[in-house]
């Protein structure tokens, strides 16, 4: 999660939920490459339903290497969270995947879906309850993490 909101301090204030997300994100990565598994990262945000970005960080072929690391230092924050869209997005990236391997959604954010077009609170939240039920359909299991607490 790229959004906005990603630019607050964490409740410590030692750093960005950004940051933290990025940490994350590098270590997970990092230990799937290691023990011989296939992961790829993304970054995404969104102005609308017709504008969400995801920022391809790392493929599944890749390596774990010095550019992945300059390209996760470059996420920045800004624009809104569709995090339903994203989970789609990423669920079609897996049903390339042999489905005979573990295939799994890992999202870390803050928590705070948000969009300029969506005035319902709850909206964002059901979509992507309803993106989650989707891939589980596929069968991949999505899973959530928040990188840290709201200021």
């Amino acid at each position: 999660d790229a959004s906005a909101s990603s630019a607050d301090r964490m409740a410590n204030g030692d750093r960005t939920v950004l940051e933290a997300s990025v940490a994350i994100a590098a270590t997970l990565a990092r230990t799937i490459d290691r023990s011989g598994g296939r992961s790829a990262l993304f970054a995404f945000d969104s102005d609308g339903r017709h504008d969400v970005a995801m920022t391809r960080v790392k493929g599944f072929d890749d390596v774990f290497d010095d550019t992945v690391v300059a390209r996760l230092a470059g996420i920045a924050s800004g624009r809104s969270t569709r995090l339903g869209a994203a989970l789609r997005h990423a669920a079609r990236l897996l049903d390339g995947c042999d489905p005979r391997s573990e295939r799994r959604i890992v999202s870390i954010g803050d928590g705070e879906p948000h969009d300029r077009d969506i005035h319902d609170p709850r909206y964002l939240v059901d979509d992507a309850c309803r993106a989650v039920r989707e891939a589980r359909r596929r069968p991949i299991a999505p899973q959530g993490s928040r990188s840290g607490s709201r200021p």
